[in-house]
């Protein structure tokens, strides 16, 4: 072999393992960044499935809440029409008491007075009763 060959090939093979380790040893400065690169990429992801998840959740709570308070309205409004039928009520009672004292006043009279016949003042309040009751 000419001396230029041999010189080349003693070259190529002290220049081939210096060119590899090289290569390596920048690739290996990439790697630490590369696999940070790749962890932020898998924190980033964790991070907006979170954002996402806890939005559906917020989601979920606002139309619970909306429902929740549609069923109060509901609510409120048959608690309001109970009161007002209560109040109609009480008022048809205080009516309705009202009416049967005026009724039995006379005849409560008469048990108070003592100069009639008891048991002919308690039969006509009896019936007097019946008749309130009755009707």
């Amino acid at each position: 072999m000419s001396r230029l060959v041999r010189r080349l090939v003693v070259l190529a093979l002290i220049a081939a393992p210096l060119l590899l380790a090289t290569a390596t040893s920048a690739q290996s400065k990439r790697d630490p960044g590369a696999v940070d690169l790749g962890d932020r990429q898998r924190d980033l992801q964790q991070t907006q499935k979170q954002l996402r998840e806890e939005r559906q959740k917020a989601a979920d709570a606002r139309r619970r809440e909306a429902s929740v308070l549609s069923e109060l309205e509901a609510i409120d409004q048959r608690l309001t029409e109970k009161r007002k039928q209560v109040a109609a009520l009480d008022g048809r009672m205080r009516r309705a008491q009202g009416d049967i004292t005026e009724r039995l006043r006379p005849y409560a009279t008469r048990v108070i007075d003592t100069s009639g016949d008891p048991g002919a003042a308690q039969a006509t309040v009896l019936a007097a009763w019946h008749e309130l009751t009755a009707g």
